[in-house]
């Protein structure tokens, strides 16, 4: 739920910081999927939201670990936007 996102993970910097380990290993995974020959058409577009998920996992990592709280929001806010344009790589 968007606004359950919106409330909760924001703030809770410390709780952020200990999922990106897991983040970017899942995001990491996801750039490794073939997909199926039904949905080759979707590759490339596949790929390229695949790797800015996991280029923006990794700026959140960095800095959720040194950064501001606001730095942090910035870089959840990329990390989502990123999430959501994979996710509609599939919607169309």
């Amino acid at each position: 739920n968007n606004n359950e996102y919106e409330k909760h993970i924001q703030k809770d910097y410390k709780k952020i910081n200990s999922l990106t380990t897991e983040l970017f290993t899942k995001a990491e995974a996801i750039t490794k999927v073939k997909l199926s020959k039904r949905l080759d058409v979707k590759t490339p577009q596949f790929n390229e939201a695949a790797g800015s998920l996991l280029a923006s996992v990794k700026e959140l990592k960095d800095i959720s670990e040194k950064g501001t709280g606001s730095e942090t929001d910035k870089a959840v806010e990329k990390m989502h936007s990123n999430y959501e344009k994979l996710d509609a790589v599939f919607a169309e």
